[in-house]
């Protein structure tokens, strides 16, 4: 089997690098730090209290008086 690069002179042109894919690395992307525990805990709570109150709202208020 014949090699056909044998003998072909190699110039600087032939070794550039403009046509060639370079595969680096991606930069690390900084990591969104989580809320604190306590003012999530807190928003859930509060949502908790106002389902609640606007329950009793509903009730008092709108809703059926013979409960």
């Amino acid at each position: 089997m014949a090699r056909p690069w044998v003998g072909l002179q190699v110039t600087e042109d032939a070794l550039s690098d403009d046509n060639v894919l370079k595969f680096e690395r991606r930069k690390p992307k900084q990591e969104r730090k989580p809320l604190a525990p306590g003012p999530k805990k807190g928003l859930i709570w509060l949502a908790v209290v106002v389902v609640i109150a606007l329950v009793w709202a509903y009730y008092q208020f709108i809703g059926p008086q013979g409960l």
